[in-house]
């Protein structure tokens, strides 16, 4: 009988654990990186920054392991459309989460699908069905 009551009692911390770290979700990160609902929490200002440092970024990583420059140009152009400044990201990246099935997108996918958008090479359905790739992805992996 004691022990039935201990065991009894064991469950139901378990189980309140449990029920505890499902409800504990963070709605700013999805895959535990920064989504569309902390985007638009931030200043203008503030997405500037932080889509410049994203292009930053990029660019280093781009010239990492790079000898040649047109190497870099070639990398840097898969995560950077060019002629386009980070405040062009920043409407576009802002476009996109206003439509609220888009929030749950991390903002490094967002920047992604604004590079294929502004690169002007895929059509507008290549572009549906990416932003459609990208929501089933990160449904079936929360």
């Amino acid at each position: 009988m004691r022990y039935t009551l201990v065991v009894r009692r064991l469950l139901l911390v378990i189980l309140l654990c449990f029920t505890g770290v499902a409800q504990d979700v963070d709605p700013y990160n999805t895959l535990n990186m920064l989504n569309g609902r902390f985007w638009l929490e931030l200043s203008s200002n503030n997405r500037v920054i932080y889509v410049a440092a994203l292009r930053d970024a990029a660019r280093f990583e781009s010239m990492r392991g790079s000898r040649l420059a047109k190497e870099a140009e070639s990398k840097l152009s898969e995560r950077w459309a060019f002629g386009f400044s980070p405040e062009d990201y920043v409407k576009e990246i802002t476009e996109l989460y206003s439509a609220t099935e888009n929030v749950r997108l991390p903002v490094t996918l967002a920047v992604s699908y604004c590079t294929k958008k502004l690169g002007g090479t895929y059509s507008k359905q290549e572009l549906e069905n990416f932003l459609i790739q990208m929501r089933r992805g990160v449904a079936g992996a929360e």
